[in-house]
């Protein structure tokens, strides 16, 4: 019988100060990590997960999952509280406007391409409950991940896309980034380090988890609600009804 995928190499440790800060929702990530955690917690799931050969996955990973979800979620937390204290004075208006045009028209282009998929879906409405610079450059990063894993679809709305998007996102989600971390106090950046820190080490145990359980279930309908990524990754969303591709009409008129 085959096995789950393993990586080619044991994930190398990382100088903390050196992780970066994770380009996700917190919530959404976390939110999707318990959802592992309450499969980890069905006895029939764990004794087959427990039954693969040490070298498919380490027992280590399903032991301590619950773990390293409630540090994840402390250090976010804390990250979050810290960092809504600071003052986002130090990003230019320029870059902020220019960037939260870029983010409202991305968003419409992906809601409407691929809004029927269910992780994209969730994608979107923790992007849409985004507030703050933070939150932009995050959004921004999330929506160039969905466009550049889905462009073959998307480009075909001339009126929405253009080739420099997933560019010009990141470019400005890193500018963003930049200009606020310029600004940090010591509080912030310590929080921050811890946040990637867990956040790192509960990807690691998550990855191999999913690949094991997707891998196990993967007859299932519903294996990749069941075991969800702490991202977006699309495969083949959801087909709307035809649209004419040269020039596309939202629902909303955007």
């Amino acid at each position: 019988m085959a096995k789950p995928k393993k990586s080619a190499a044991p994930t190398e440790r990382r100088d903390v100060a050196a992780l970066p800060i994770p380009a996700v929702d917190p919530q959404s990530a976390l939110g999707a990590a318990k959802t592992i955690a309450k499969r980890l917690a069905d006895r029939a799931t764990r004794a087959r997960l427990d039954a693969l050969p040490a070298d498919a996955l380490d027992p280590k990973y399903a032991s301590g999952f619950s773990v390293l979800v409630a540090a994840a979620e402390a250090s976010s937390a804390a990250y979050v509280s810290a960092e809504s204290t600071e003052s986002d004075a130090r990003v230019p208006l320029s870059l902020v406007n220019d960037a939260t045009r870029l983010r409202t028209r991305l968003f419409s282009l992906v809601e409407y391409h691929l809004g029927d998929n269910v992780e994209v879906a969730r994608e979107l409405a923790a992007i849409r409950s985004g507030q703050g610079y933070a939150d932009l450059a995050s959004d921004l990063l999330a929506l160039a991940t969905l466009v550049d894993n889905n462009v073959a679809e998307l480009k075909v709305d001339r009126r929405k896309y253009t080739p420099t998007d997933v560019a010009d996102a990141r470019r400005f989600a890193a500018d963003i980034q930049t200009a606020r971390v310029g600004g940090q106090r010591a509080t912030t950046r310590s929080a921050g380090r811890a946040w990637a820190a867990a956040f790192h080490a509960l990807r690691e145990a998550h990855d191999e988890l999913l690949a094991a359980g997707r891998f196990l279930e993967r007859k299932r309908p519903d294996v990749n609600e069941r075991w969800p990524s702490l991202f977006v990754s699309v495969g083949s969303p959801k087909k709307k009804p035809t649209k004419k591709a040269a020039d596309p009409v939202s629902p909303t008129g955007g």
